[in-house]
C-alpha cells in the first residue's frame, strides 16, 4: 500500500452545493430523507466517476482479491454509501443536536474519573466524529490535532452548532507539529485527540505495519506524547 502521505490533501468528495443540499435535507426531512437521496448520489459516484474509482479500489482489491467486474461496483458502492452515511450522521448532530443520534461510551467512567489530563487515539473507522461528540459527559475541554485544508469544504459536526467551535483545533502544520499545544492541554488536564491511522509529515514518526496483504506505515506521535 502506498506510504506517500503527501497526496493527501483533505480535499473533499463533492461540490459545496452538493454539501449544502444535504443539509438542507436535514434540517427539512431529518436521516430518512437525506439517505434516500444519498442511495442515488453513491451509485452515480460509484459507476459513474473514474476519480472515486481510483480511490476506491485499492482498497476493494486487497479486501475482497477475488471479486470479478460486477462485484467490484458493487463493493464500491457499498464503500461510498457507508462512507456518505458517515457524512450525513456527523451533520445531523451538529445541526439536530447529539440526541438526533444515539452515541455512548462503553465504560465512560473510565474516562470521567481520570484526574489528569488524557489522549484519545482514535481513526477513521466508522462514525468517529459522532462518537466524539458525547465528550461532553467528560468534564473537560477537548482539543482535535486535525488539518483543515481549504479543499476541505464538508463540515465537521461541531461547525454546525450555534456558538462556534466547541472544541480547540491544534493544527499538525505549525511549528513542531503542535507538540508544545498538546503537551499544554494535557498539563491542563484536558483531552486531546489524536488520529492513530495517517502520517502527516515527516516518516520519521511513523512505524511500518503488515496491513491488507501489504505495508504501511502508522505514526507513533500519540506514544511518545503519551510517555
Amino acid at each position: 500500500m502506498s506510504t506517500d502521505n503527501k497526496k493527501w490533501d483533505g480535499k473533499s468528495l463533492g461540490t459545496q452545493f452538493g454539501h449544502n443540499f444535504f443539509y438542507f435535507a436535514i434540517r427539512f426531512g431529518g436521516r430518512r430523507v437525506a439517505y434516500f437521496f444519498l442511495y442515488f448520489i453513491a451509485f452515480n459516484y460509484a459507476v459513474l466517476f473514474p476519480s472515486i474509482r481510483k480511490k476506491a479500489d485499492p482498497y476493494i482489491s486487497r479486501r475482497f482479491p477475488n471479486a470479478g467486474f460486477f462485484e467490484r461496483i458493487k463493493h464500491r458502492y457499498i464503500l461510498i454509501l457507508h462512507f456518505g452515511r458517515i457524512l450525513i450522521d456527523r451533520a445531523i448532530v451538529g445541526i439536530l443536536g447529539p440526541r438526533a443520534i444515539r452515541a455512548m461510551f462503553l465504560n465512560p467512567q473510565d474516562m470521567i474519573q481520570m484526574n489528569s489530563g488524557f489522549i484519545l487515539l482514535i481513526s477513521h473507522a466508522g462514525g468517529w466524529q459522532v462518537a466524539m461528540s458525547s465528550l461532553g459527559v467528560i468534564d473537560k475541554p477537548v482539543n482535535y490535532l486535525m488539518l483543515r485544508s481549504e479543499k476541505d469544504i464538508d463540515k465537521h459536526y461541531y461547525e454546525h452548532q450555534k456558538g462556534g467551535n466547541k472544541v480547540n483545533i491544534i493544527d499538525p502544520t505549525q511549528f513542531l507539529g503542535g507538540s508544545i499545544e498538546i503537551l499544554n492541554a494535557l498539563k491542563n488536564d484536558e483531552i486531546v485527540c489524536m488520529m492513530g491511522d495517517r502520517v502527516f509529515g515527516s516518516e520519521e514518526r511513523s512505524i511500518k505495519m503488515d496491513f491488507l496483504t501489504g505495508q504501511t506505515s502508522f505514526p507513533f506521535s500519540a506514544f511518545k506524547m503519551a510517555s
